[in-house]
């Protein structure tokens, strides 16, 4: 696979720039916090199977 270091560069600034202005703006903090609550819903949700999970273990044994 050939990389082209022009198109890289430009890639690599425009992410920068994006960055940059979401900083600016307070945006990639929003970014970031919505990743979080995303991120505990779905670990919220693994608890909640895995307890399910062990109820029915305990039922079954009964």
């Amino acid at each position: 696979m050939k990389i082209n270091g022009k198109l890289l560069i430009i890639q690599l600034l425009l992410w920068l720039m994006g960055e940059l202005i979401l900083n600016h703006l307070a945006l990639d903090d929003l970014a970031d916090y919505t990743h979080f609550l995303r991120s505990q819903d779905e670990e919220r949700t693994r608890l909640i199977e895995s307890q399910m999970c062990l109820r029915k273990i305990s039922l079954a044994t009964v």
